[in-house]
């Protein structure tokens, strides 16, 4: 089943971001899995995946792979434009050649292995497919509209006289229909209840209690049965464009376009957001996590996580785009850590970025950024550590996985080991630039201090209240108290850890085990596994 993973945890493992206009985008095509590039719709089922429909096929997507079914599967076109859910879980497509077909328990039902369905043949390419009050289906085609009964296996014939460029289902439990002739089917036909202007294909319409918004080439219509009234709404869309999709939600109007997609307030349309200019969107579609999915004809289909993820490069100031580490200080400013001794400062306008160290210190990455109360920010790194505090700038010329303060101002580094550093000893190892630039980095590195872990690489360090410290390494959770021994709490592979002081609980994220929480050296329930089939 698809499903995302929305983990509510301290900093290092999300931060909240603000609006962007630059939006990360994951594109699927053929090379990903997908049956074709050519997509037409997009949908998630009530059990969480994600179908595509296409012109070769649908394809189920479960987070990691895709699984695509056709003709060799049963179906009886290949061609589908789009997919409706009924009550039932039953998923229907609308194929080409208006033969019905759906997918239940895993397996694909059409007149091949459900004779019945033979009487239910639309002979036309499916405009439209939803659910009648009775849970009866209405399969809409451009010449007639059969309504299907698959309880009594009864199937109801609604024809036209002429073609049908849309159809819905009105207020009233009516069939409405649009092609020169606004109105409804009946069982004698196609009943005309207003002049409607010329339409084009394609055509969509959207029942909006006894108003119809219907789109027409680049124009859309509100027509309204009880008034017979029919008026145009203004759009923001150029001449030569024209609408491919409508979709509402709540009072806002997703139209797709054959140059990209555009999110409108409704009625007034004015344009609240624009998407994937010069692509051609066929669809889309908000997941349940708010992430949204477009298909487009061509190159396939694009995943947008949620448009309120804020996406930053080179282009936006950052020195790299490969980041390794994320904090917010007091003021919440959002600090990047990357490669090569680079971070940056956002602080919701503009980004700030600046290099430690311009020479030889290649591939040398920001680790981790902490700040601490007293207004001491340390940006931590592989080549040395910029110590920043009240317009100070100094260096600590030590290598390093992490650092930490404790209440006596002690130092506590991480690498190969963990080291101590005594108030007394700093300003052998804390200087300025002015020193460092006189000596350089490589006669100011310190030299090997005690360590309580020797020889076992130490990724993170965290205090609690209590005056134990607790160090992530790749053999486990140790914890210690003073000079005491070190004690192995979880013997899993660490690689992050954070202390909440509000509840007392220390969160421990491992290599393979998940994530672990341990209140006063009790360990609680572990929280978080690895998620199979999951994104």
């Amino acid at each position: 089943m698809y499903r995302i993973a929305v983990t509510l945890l301290p900093i290092f493992f999300a931060i909240n971001t603000l609006i962007a206009q630059q939006l990360f985008f994951k594109n699927y095509q053929i090379k990903d899995g997908l049956l074709s590039n050519y997509i037409y719709y997009v949908f998630q089922d009530s059990r969480g995946y994600i179908w595509v429909s296409s012109d070769v096929g649908v394809s189920r997507f479960d987070g990691q792979t895709f699984t695509n079914y056709n003709t060799a599967h049963g179906m009886p076109d290949n061609e589908v434009f789009s997919i409706y859910e009924d009550q039932v879980g039953r998923l229907w497509f609308a194929t080409l050649t208006g033969k019905p077909c759906f997918f239940y328990n895993d397996s694909i039902y059409s007149e091949n292995n459900l004779p019945f369905l033979k009487k239910c043949d639309a002979k036309g390419m499916i405009v439209n497919i939803f659910e009648m009050g009775n849970g009866q289906i209405a399969y809409c085609s451009t010449f007639k509209v059969i309504i299907i009964d698959l309880v009594k296996q009864q199937a109801t014939e609604l024809p036209t006289n002429e073609g049908v460029l849309t159809a819905w289902k009105n207020q009233d439990g009516s069939v409405g229909g649009a092609s020169r002739m606004f109105g409804h089917f009946t069982h004698h036909g196609f009943k005309n209840e207003m002049p409607f202007p010329k339409l084009v294909q394609p055509t969509r319409a959207i029942p909006l209690g006894d108003t119809v918004l219907i789109s027409t080439g680049r124009l859309l219509y509100l027509c309204n049965r009880k008034k017979q009234s029919l008026s145009q709404l203004e759009l923001p869309i150029d001449k030569s464009n024209e609408i491919i999709f409508l979709r509402k939600t709540r009072k806002q109007l997703w139209c797709g376009t054959r140059n990209g997609v555009y999110l409108l307030d409704f009625p007034s349309c004015k344009v609240r957001r624009y998407f994937l200019s010069g692509r051609s969107v066929s669809s889309v579609m908000e997941d349940r996590e708010g992430g949204l999915w477009f298909s487009t004809f061509e190159e396939g289909l694009f995943y947008v996580p949620s448009p309120k993820i804020q996406h930053f490069t080179t282009q936006d100031g950052l020195l790299f785009n490969r980041i390794t580490c994320l904090s917010k200080d007091t003021h919440d400013q959002l600090w990047i850590g990357s490669e090569s001794s680079a971070f940056s400062i956002y602080d919701g306008n503009t980004i700030r970025s600046r290099q430690i160290f311009r020479e030889n210190v290649k591939n040398k990455n920001i680790r981790n950024i902490r700040h601490f109360t007293d207004g001491t920010t340390l940006i931590i790194g592989k080549a040395a550590t910029l110590y920043l505090r009240n317009g100070v700038e100094k260096y600590l010329c030590h290598r390093s996985s992490d650092v930490m303060i404790d209440q006596q101002g002690d130092y506590w580094i991480a690498l190969t080991g963990l080291y101590h550093l005594d108030q007394t000893e700093l300003p052998k190892v804390l200087v300025t630039p002015a020193v460092l630039n006189k000596n350089g980095l490589d006669s100011l590195y310190s030299s090997v201090r005690r360590s309580r872990l020797p020889g076992i690489r130490v990724e993170r360090i965290a205090f609690d209240e209590d005056k134990r410290k607790w160090l992530a390494t790749p053999n486990g959770l140790y914890m210690f108290v003073d000079k005491e021994p070190e004690k192995l709490v979880l013997p899993y592979g660490t690689k992050d850890l954070e202390y909440d002081p509000g509840t007392r609980t220390l969160w421990v994220l491992t290599e393979s085990k998940g994530l672990f929480a341990i209140r006063r050296v009790k360990l609680l329930t572990a929280l978080i596994s690895p998620i199979n089939g999951g994104e």
